[in-house]
């Protein structure tokens, strides 16, 4: 039987920022991506865009049909 055992660690909070970041936005596409970090910062993002559009076509492109 595995049991889960809890770690505490102590970082730097801008180094965890970063991984935080890093791990959100990296798999995303850049229209995508750009809506979470205009989100995240208060602003608008681009209405003339088609961001579902932009998404469907990026995963069709990473993953292939």
């Amino acid at each position: 039987m595995i049991m889960d055992t809890k770690l505490t660690l102590e970082l730097d909070k801008e180094i965890v920022k970063l991984a935080k970041e890093y791990d959100i936005y990296e798999c995303l596409s850049p229209e995508v991506r750009e809506i979470a970090i205009n989100c995240k910062s208060g602003k608008k993002t681009d209405e003339t865009v088609d961001y579902k559009k932009s998404k469907a076509d990026y995963l069709i492109k990473k993953y292939g049909k």
